[in-house]
């Protein structure tokens, strides 16, 4: 018996288009498939299922918790709590300190000896951050060296400068291990549970980073969605190795960077490098956040004093710049709270950046009324301004000891007052806890036989006395008059407190001796009803202290007993004309500006106010609120010609109302009328005339404008007779109202109005080639409206010529034949589609062509002359296989009948031509038009 071998032939399509002169190209592959495929998939999922489990190792992106940041937005689940936004920078006072170095250059030092040979490798930043009060240095230590790798580290101590932290570890095969210690500059010790941020950029194939992992050390980790990173944990989970996965060239790319939070709990952390390939390999630290990060804590520094009675600290705030403006905080409050023996009416401040420059500007401190300490605010727009972000903020705060507040509570056993200051932080996006820090002062006592100063009140009744006041007397002002002096301390100065309230200093102080010194206080009329204004006894006390910090107080009872019978306020109107009275408004006369002027005043009331009002329209406010008394007031409003002429334009009667209104709620109003006697106002006209005549339909052909560049203009004429001016609009079907522009009335010249629309803004509203309406219409300045005119503008639609889809088809799997043989598709994946929907069209023909004969897949052997398309062998050369002769439009199928009529694409295959074995072959389709000119 023969044996038969089998062969399967399968057809496969890979297109690629090419588009002239309504010619399309596809190309066709006939791909013969393994019988074993079903088996090789099989075993694939089972490979897929023997991968390594995430936690262990995979993508960052897998990694167990991590924060995933959005690479549109900058956003993450979670951001970087503020307790663990401290990043740091390079600053204006950064130096470095080198130890143990094999080199020692102006720019980088080079270690390839580890602690671990004995002694000391170490490069020291100073100044670069601070933490809990503490100025933060930070050492960079080579701790371990396997595989002799050498470490670089370069000196950037300029503010912003890439080489911060720089690192460059060389040595193929090798493991470098770097220990980070946070370092306090004043004792030189570790910060023990210093919290933090790290910031990774340009994190690719070249090397590998590995960093502590385990719950103690590791809070949060970072990368973006679309990270190019690997990791892999060790069998405990302890430690981390992360390696990108791209190549140096995108190093600046935020697939290659990621961020972790950390608390370190003996103030160091390690990280280890190994560089792949061998050379020079760079690990940058990023100052720039890669997602939100919420505000860093503020920190307090109290600050020693030798020189009495000065007290000051110093209070730092970061502020790290944001991957997104919205992250920036809105509102920004810092809270300083204070002991009372601080003196906050002595109390300044100034405020500096990390380069030393001036910044006081934006911090606004406000003294607190209960002397409990300041508050400082920022402005919302500075909050997010690039000359403000990504910045270090140290205010120094400086005043004086109270020598009026006993010192018992603060004098300590060094000689020094310790005077606590506590500082927190709140915004709308995060607080923080507070931090406190003790400011020393250096204690001088008093001399012992130091005499209290001497004070004593004059007028306007003496020390003791009660003052009823008269706001007929002296137009009402008050003057508070005294005396003061001291024999025997080196200056005095005096203030004067109301009740409760602050001191307000009366006098710079003055030298002591035997002479005494005046003390006045003058109060205007406002000034004092605004104290007297309840009708309650006050108390006006004048002190006096020395320098040593003794004090005399010296005080007067002063009353205002009103008549409780409250007046209503008095109202005039002067002018354009008086009370009730009747203005008949000339636009001619100043230029057709008016002047409303009247007068108000009350005589009893704490305060009152004026207020306009047009017919039942709002009040509006002409002056702030006044003093009550027998004075009178001007009250005026000024009206441009526009504005007055707004109001009147409809030809009616308008009142205009002038009212006071007082404290007490009483009220009086005068008012007069006006009117603008104007002939009635004749609406504009306007009209199309460009690219057709208002009401017609223009069909748009980009050739037509060819010689405008593409430009469509349309054309429109308008005028006012008897307006200032108009505004022309145009609206496209219902969208957005445009204003074209203004254009001076008052003549019968028509005004044009061009709208132009550049090629590709025309072609998107006519893209649909629906018809699309044009509207103009105008508006004078005395609010009469045109008619709306419009036209139509269409694209019409042309239609294409195109090749929809081919087939996949399969010859099926067959005997080798024995005799000549034809072999016809068994199936298909889809048709050979032709699609005319051009408005005017022309006939076409397909065409075929050989790209790749049929070949066996094994050995690469061609079979030529094999395929047909019905009777006619296909070649390399193209041959027609399908004309349409007849020009319509409509969608044909070329394939429909090719397997159940055996016709079309074919294999004719001659004994002994072909052998057993798996097949394939690729045809090249072609859609022309036949038009000879085309």
């Amino acid at each position: 018996m023969r044996k038969t071998s089998r062969y399967i032939f399968m057809l496969l399509i890979m297109i690629t288009t090419l588009f002239a002169n309504y010619s399309v190209t596809i190309a066709s592959q006939i791909k013969v498939l393994p019988e074993d495929v079903k088996k090789v998939e099989k075993n694939t999922e089972q490979q897929q299922k023997l991968l390594p489990k995430a936690g262990n190792t995979g993508s960052i992106i897998n990694y167990p918790d991590i924060n995933i940041i959005n690479n549109s937005t900058g956003a993450s689940s979670k951001p970087v709590a503020g307790e663990y936004a401290n990043i740091l920078r390079a600053s204006s006072l950064t130096t470095t300190k080198v130890v143990g170095a094999k080199s020692d250059t102006a720019t980088t030092a080079v270690f390839d000896t580890a602690e671990t040979s004995g002694g000391q490798h170490y490069l020291e930043y100073t100044n670069v951050g601070f933490y809990k009060g503490a100025i933060v240095n930070i050492r960079v230590n080579l701790e371990s060296n396997v595989g002799g790798g050498a470490l670089t580290v370069y000196k950037g101590t300029k503010v912003g400068s890439v080489d911060f932290l720089r690192l460059a570890v060389q040595g193929k095969g090798s493991k470098v291990g770097v220990r980070y210690d946070f370092i306090n500059s004043v004792t030189g010790q570790k910060i023990e549970g210093y919290k933090g941020s790290w910031i990774v950029k340009r994190l690719n194939n070249y090397k590998t980073m590995e960093i502590d992992s385990s719950s103690d050390f590791l809070t949060r980790i970072f990368a973006y969605d679309i990270a190019k990173i690997d990791y892999s944990s060790d069998n405990n989970f302890q430690t981390t190795g992360f390696i990108g996965t791209i190549a140096a060239t995108n190093i600046e790319k935020k697939e290659t960077q990621m961020m972790y939070s950390f608390n370190t709990k003996n103030g160091s952390t390690t990280q280890k490098y190994s560089p792949e390939g061998g050379g020079n390999r760079n690990i940058y630290y990023d100052q720039d956040p890669i997602t939100q990060m919420e505000i860093p804590f503020p920190s307090i520094i109290g600050i020693v004093n030798e020189k009495y009675p000065k007290v000051s600290y110093k209070i730092i705030q970061d502020y790290p710049s944001q991957i997104n403006a919205s992250f920036y905080p809105n509102k920004y409050t810092m809270k300083v709270d204070l002991d009372k023996i601080v003196d906050l009416s002595k109390m300044t401040y100034k405020v500096t950046d990390l380069s030393g420059a001036d910044k006081t500007s934006y911090f606004k401190m406000i003294k607190r009324a209960d002397k409990t300490g300041v508050d400082f605010t920022i402005d919302s727009s500075t909050l997010s301004s690039e000359s403000f972000v990504n910045n270090s903020y140290t205010i120094t705060l400086e005043s004086e000891i109270d020598k009026s507040i006993s010192t018992n509570d603060y004098l300590e056993s060094d000689g020094y007052l310790h005077i606590p200051g506590t500082v927190a932080m709140q915004t709308n996006i995060n607080n923080s806890t507070e931090h406190t820090d003790v400011a020393k002062t250096k204690y001088e006592a008093p001399p012992e036989d130091n005499k209290a100063p001497e004070v004593n009140i004059t007028a306007p009744v003496k020390d003791g006395e009660a003052y009823k006041y008269d706001p007929e007397k002296d137009s009402g002002k008050l003057s508070l008059a005294g005396q003061y002096r001291d024999v025997d301390s080196e200056n005095v100065t005096a203030f004067l407190q109301v009740d409760d309230g602050s001191k307000v200093l009366i006098e710079n102080p003055k030298p002591g001796s035997n002479a005494w010194y005046d003390a006045t206080q003058d109060y205007t009329a406002e000034a004092i009803q605004k104290i007297l204004a309840d009708n309650k006894e006050h108390t006006f006390t004048l002190s006096a202290n020395d320098t040593e910090g003794l004090e005399t107080k010296k005080s007067i009872k002063v009353i205002w007993e009103k008549d409780t019978n409250n007046r209503a306020p008095e109202v005039n109107i002067t002018a354009p004309v008086k009370d009730d009275e009747t203005y008949k408004y000339d636009p001619e006369k100043d230029s057709g500006k008016l002047s409303l002027a009247g007068q108000y005043r009350d005589v009893d009331s704490e305060n009152v106010t004026a207020f306009l009002q047009v017919d039942d329209g709002s009040k509006v406010l002409i002056e702030n609120p006044k003093p009550g008394s027998n004075a009178w007031y001007d009250a005026t409003q000024d009206y441009t010609a526009e504005a007055i002429q707004k109001i009147l334009a409809d030809n009616k009667e308008h009142t205009f109302t002038l009212s006071a209104g007082d404290n007490e709620g009483l009220e009086t109003k005068k008012s007069i009328k006006m009117i603008w006697e104007k002939a009635p106002n004749k609406v504009p006209e306007i009209k199309i005339g460009i690219p057709v005549e208002t009401g017609g339909t223009y069909e748009y052909f980009p050739e037509k404008h060819e010689d405008l560049g593409g430009i469509l203009e349309i054309v429109a004429n308008a005028r006012d007779l008897d307006s200032k001016n108009f505004t022309t609009y145009l609206q496209v079907d219902d969208g957005e109202v445009e204003k074209l522009g203004i254009k001076p009335g008052g003549s019968d010249i028509y005004r044009d109005i061009t709208k132009e629309y550049e090629e590709e803004e025309i072609q998107q509203i006519l893209a649909d080639n629906q018809p699309h309406t044009f509207t103009f219409y105008v508006e004078d300045s005395d609010g009469g409206k045109s008619e709306k005119v419009s036209i139509t503008i269409i694209w019409p639609n042309k239609g294409e010529l195109a090749m929809k889809s081919v087939p996949d088809v399969s010859f099926g799997n067959q005997d080798v034949n024995v005799t000549d043989k034809t072999f016809y598709v068994e199936s298909k994946d889809e048709d050979l589609i032709i699609e005319d929907t051009r408005k005017d069209a022309t006939s076409w023909k397909v065409n075929a062509q050989i790209d790749q004969e049929l070949t066996n897949q094994a050995t690469n052997k061609e079979v030529p002359s094999v395929l047909r398309y019905d009777d006619d062998y296909l070649s390399q050369d193209k041959i027609t296989v399908f004309e349409k002769n007849k020009a319509e439009k409509g969608t044909f199928n070329l394939s429909e009948h090719w397997i159940d009529n055996k016709e079309g694409l074919n294999l004719f295959v001659k004994v002994g031509k072909i052998s057993s074995g798996d097949y394939n072959a690729r045809i090249m389709w072609s859609l022309e038009e036949t038009p000879a000119n085309n």
